[in-house]
């Protein structure tokens, strides 16, 4: 058992609270320590604030071509998205491909605990 919680390999099911998009102020604990070439770049950008039962609070930047509405995933452009997801190391990618569906208030998760002992949702 403490070789599992030592290795990273410690895994519970979670339930998504809440999926809110916000910018990326909201989006960073700290804004002001963005460096001003990356905030130029995201200021218009929206992002998903995801929160679980469990208190894990994750912050990721939605693709382009891809918007919520009344909680559900809609898709705007196909290409866009397309370039956004096509990317292997994408979060919104590695969700899809784990739970075969963009992130949703009650969805049924993993969560595991990163190397620096945050909470995060396994993808």
């Amino acid at each position: 058992m403490i070789e599992d919680i030592l290795s990273g390999e410690v895994k519970e099911k979670d339930v998504i609270k809440s999926v809110e998009v916000v910018d990326f102020k909201k989006a960073f604990r700290n804004p002001d320590a963005i460096p001003e070439e990356r905030k130029e770049r995201l200021k218009d950008r929206e992002f998903v604030l995801i929160t679980t039962e469990k208190g894990c609070m994750e912050s990721h930047l939605i693709p382009k071509g891809l918007k919520l509405e009344d909680g559900k995933w809609k898709v705007e452009s196909k290409l866009e998205l397309a370039r956004s997801i096509k990317n292997p190391a994408s979060w919104f990618r590695r969700y899809y491909n784990k739970y075969k569906k963009f992130p949703e208030e009650g969805d049924e998760i993993e969560v595991t605990i990163n190397q620096r002992g945050f909470l995060r949702i396994d993808v």
